[in-house]
């Protein structure tokens, strides 16, 4: 009986060890997977409203259709601090890439006293590469 009651224990102590092991295993991926999906259309709506705001802060008159955002300013007193701003407005805007910049008295439409205008179109691949 000594040797069947050893075997028999031998067994349970492998089963349970396999499941323990199983379960501990499963449990940590669980948890490793517990990070939910980003909603890229939260993300999106949330940063181009971010760089709206951004845009209207700096004097900018905005204009959003679709995926692209433009942004346009009048006046050349300070052309250096103007184009500084737009650089600077291209980097604050996240998930944005330069689509079209013009600076300069032949801006716009004709007849138009538009001075700058800088197109932002959404890009998807901007926000994965970082």
């Amino acid at each position: 009986m000594s040797g069947l009651s050893k075997g028999l224990l031998m067994g349970t102590g492998s089963v349970l060890l396999v499941l323990g092991v199983s379960f501990g295993s499963w449990g940590t991926w669980k948890l490793m997977n517990l990070v939910a999906p980003a909603d890229d259309m939260a993300l999106r709506a949330h940063q181009t409203q971010q760089c709206k705001t951004v845009a209207e802060n700096a004097g900018y008159q905005v204009d959003h259709q679709s995926d692209t955002i433009t942004v346009t300013q009048e006046g050349l007193e300070d052309y250096e601090t103007r184009l500084y701003q737009a650089a600077w407005l291209t980097q604050g805007c996240e998930g944005f890439v330069m689509e079209a910049f013009c600076i300069g008295l032949s801006c716009g439409e004709e007849g138009a006293a538009t001075d700058i205008i800088l197109a932002l179109k959404y890009s998807d691949q901007s926000i994965r590469a970082n």
